[in-house]
Parts: structure tokens; C-alpha cells; sequence
């Protein structure tokens, strides 16, 4: 017989990270998005763009640095007379020129940290150094903009990530086809039930989960229904991939999203990370055509957003014995989109060793909240920032230019 204390024990709302919205599900004030891009596992920055007419970068690079510009497939791609993309980042690269794209090297956290543990929680919680603060800066930016739709911010992950972790309400959508209200029987595994929605809907239908939740899954359901298709896009094939043509089909459904977290994992490439050709150049090739691919799925909705790729440190100057990279500092972060495009931003030094961090890493040169603030303020109308990233002075003298206007 199924009762409430029964329908509440074996209710499933997929997936578990499920964070309930608390906010009415309403149109947004506004159509600005910032979409965030961790490339977990600290990213050779070196390699994504590449200071070809630096001498340090290939005595210290015997085989896995990337060729000059130059002609041939394996050939890195200019983009000034100082730098030059991997030739696996060609879209970024045609971003670039049509100034859709800023890249911003030697940047990241002032912390020293080389544990990817610590470093990327101090990264997403917005501090450097200090594990006092508990939730994360893109919470912190949702107590800040004017926000009234269960969809303000999304996770496209498997789990809720450290920096939309807080009071404000996010949603974890690892996969919009797993949304949906059922049972869990007996030996673990899902069976759907008509009633079970209609049961919880008056069950809470003056809560905050039936004011929210409940039409959030039914806005998800009416996804589903359409078969999403991107039109005349072709992103790569991979996981990377599915979360971001999933997101384009959250923004382009007009359900008021504002924030967007995705992932993608493999840059801890100590052992084989090869230059031109390898195990680096395959996941740039994901991270390149799947964001371009993102851009061109978005059509219209493209230019109100604004992407930004980040990662918690870079790798090592020098090749280790193993043709890898180490540990690091500084890297490169990119910031697509509606930005002041086709430049290279920041402040960065020669490969000498008088220059690197610790006589062997890039150094961070612009600070990564920086950044961040310059997007937050200009794209998004954010103004007050000593919540969002606490102890931090920030400072638009330090924008490093990045948004037409600053």
C-alpha cells in the first residue's frame, strides 16, 4: 500500500546531487550567462599557447615543446609576433581573429599550492590559501545578481562542485535524460511511476518544492520530449562534449540561466604528454572544437555569453625525464565570447630562470580573481565584491582588459 512515509522513503529524484531550488521559477532580469570551464588536473599552459619566440621555451622543451608557426599540420598557429596557439586549438585560434577570444597567460592563484586537492579548492571557494570559507565564489555571485529562476545556476557535472556549493541554490544536471521521478525497487534499479509526480506535487504544493523543484522537472521532461538536436554542429564525441550540448540546450530554452559550471579531467600529464601529436593534443582537440562547437549551437543566444577556461595551476617549464611536465604555477586562461577579443592579455616574462617561480615554474602574474571581477562587473553588473571574494582587495587598476569598456 503505498502511503506517504512509504512514497517518501522510496521516491527517487535523479540524480542525488540534486540541489532543491528555494526561489519561485519566473523569467530572469536579464540574459547575461558566464559559463565556466575547469580543466581539472592543472593544464600545461605552455603547450595551449605558446611563446614561440622565446629561446628558454624549446632548450627547455628538447621534445615535447611545439613547433613555430610555420608551414605544416604539426605547426603551431600565430597569433602575434610573440605567441601562437596549439595547432589542436585551431577554432581558438578563429575565435582569436574574429575577436571573440582574450588569452591571458602566466595567471591563477597567488598560493603556492602544488596538491590539486588543495589548489582547487581554494580556487573555487575564492580565496588563496585559507579553507575557513565554505562555499564557493559562484554561490557568493548569486546572492549578488537579481535572480529568480530555479536554472540561476547550473552544474553540468557529476557532483555538485566546490564553487556553486553554498546557501543559494544550484542544480546538478549531469545528464538531463536521467531527470525524472520514479521508484527505486527492491534491487536497486529504476521503474517509473505515473502517479508518483502528481503525489509529490500535492504532497508539498505550497512548499518551496512544489513551487520550484516540481516545474523545474517539468521543464526538464518537456526537454526530453523535443529530442534536442544541434543544428548543423558537429561537437566531438566524449563527455566533455555532452555537457556542453546540454547546456546550449538549457540556454537556448530561455529558462533564465545565468551561471554554468562544466568539467573536463585528463591534464595531469607528468608521464607521455607529448607536443604537437599526443596525449595533450588529443584533449585540447576536445576542449577546442567542443567549446567552438558550444559558440556555434548558441547562434544568437552567443552573444550574451561569456566562457572562461580555468584550471588550479600549470606545469613545469622544464620537461621532466619521463616527457612530461610537473606541477607548477602559472598558466594560461582563455575568456571567449562576448570579451574584448583578439589579444593577448597579462604580463608575461621571459622563460629565464631569474623569471620563473621557485627557479622553475611560469609565474602567477595576474591573479585569477582579476579576471573574474573584470567579467563579473562588466558582463554580468556585479558591483560589490568583498563577499564574493573575501580578503581579496579587489581593484579595476588590475583588470587585466578583458570586457570593451574597461
Amino acid at each position: 500500500m503505498l502511503t506517504r512515509r512509504n512514497f517518501l522513503r522510496s521516491t527517487l529524484l535523479l540524480p542525488a546531487g540534486l540541489c532543491l531550488p528555494k526561489i519561485a521559477f519566473a523569467e530572469n532580469s536579464s540574459d547575461e550567462v558566464l559559463v565556466c570551464v575547469f580543466q581539472r588536473g592543472a593544464v600545461d599552459g605552455l603547450s595551449m599557447l605558446v611563446p614561440y619566440t622565446d629561446p628558454n621555451y624549446y632548450d627547455l622543451r628538447k621534445s615535447i615543446a611545439i613547433p613555430e608557426p610555420g608551414n605544416g599540420r604539426n605547426r603551431s598557429l600565430p597569433l602575434n609576433d610573440q605567441f601562437a596557439m596549439h595547432p589542436s586549438l585551431r577554432p581558438f585560434q578563429k575565435m582569436y581573429e574574429d575577436k571573440k577570444l582574450v588569452a591571458i597567460p602566466s595567471c591563477g592563484s597567488p598560493n603556492g599550492s602544488r596538491s590539486h586537492f588543495d589548489a582547487q579548492d581554494y580556487m573555487e571557494s575564492g580565496v588563496a590559501g585559507s579553507k575557513s570559507v565554505l562555499d564557493g565564489w559562484m554561490n557568493r555571485v548569486l546572492a549578488e545578481l537579481e535572480t529568480n529562476s530555479p536554472f540561476d545556476a547550473l552544474a553540468m557535472t557529476t557532483t555538485m562542485p566546490r564553487a556553486l556549493r553554498g546557501n543559494r541554490s544550484a542544480l546538478n544536471i549531469p545528464d538531463i535524460n536521467r531527470y525524472e521521478i520514479g521508484y527505486a525497487n527492491e534491487t536497486g534499479g529504476i521503474r517509473r511511476d505515473v502517479d508518483a509526480a502528481r503525489i509529490l506535487s500535492e504532497l508539498y504544493n505550497n512548499s518551496s518544492l512544489g513551487r520550484s523543484t516540481l516545474p523545474a522537472f517539468e521543464a526538464l521532461e518537456s526537454l526530453r520530449k523535443r529530442k534536442y538536436k544541434s543544428t548543423n554542429v558537429e561537437y566531438p564525441d566524449g563527455e566533455f562534449s555532452r555537457q556542453l550540448i546540454e547546456l546550449a540546450q538549457l540556454i537556448k530554452s530561455d529558462l533564465g540561466v545565468k551561471l554554468a559550471f562544466v568539467e573536463i579531467g585528463g591534464w595531469d600529464t607528468h608521464a607521455n604528454q607529448g607536443g604537437a601529436v599526443g596525449q595533450l593534443a588529443g584533449n585540447l582537440y576536445q576542449l577546442g572544437y567542443g567549446i567552438s562547437a558550444f559558440f556555434k549551437d548558441l547562434a544568437q543566444w552567443s552573444k550574451n555569453v561569456v566562457l572562461i577556461t580555468m584550471s588550479e595551476f600549470g606545469r613545469t617549464v622544464k620537461q621532466n625525464g619521463n616527457n612530461g611536465t610537473d606541477h607548477g604555477h602559472g598558466t594560461t586562461f582563455f575568456a571567449m565570447g562576448a570579451v574584448n577579443g583578439g589579444q593577448v592579455l597579462g604580463n608575461f616574462q621571459e622563460l629565464h630562470k631569474d623569471n620563473l617561480y621557485e627557479g622553475r615554474d611560469v609565474p602567477v602574474t595576474t591573479d585569477y580573481r582579476d579576471v573574474l571581477t573584470e567579467i563579473l562587473h562588466h558582463h554580468m553588473g556585479v558591483r560589490n565584491f568583498d563577499r564574493i571574494f573575501p580578503g581579496y582587495e579587489v581593484s579595476q587598476t588590475r583588470y587585466p582588459g578583458s570586457m570593451a569598456g574597461t
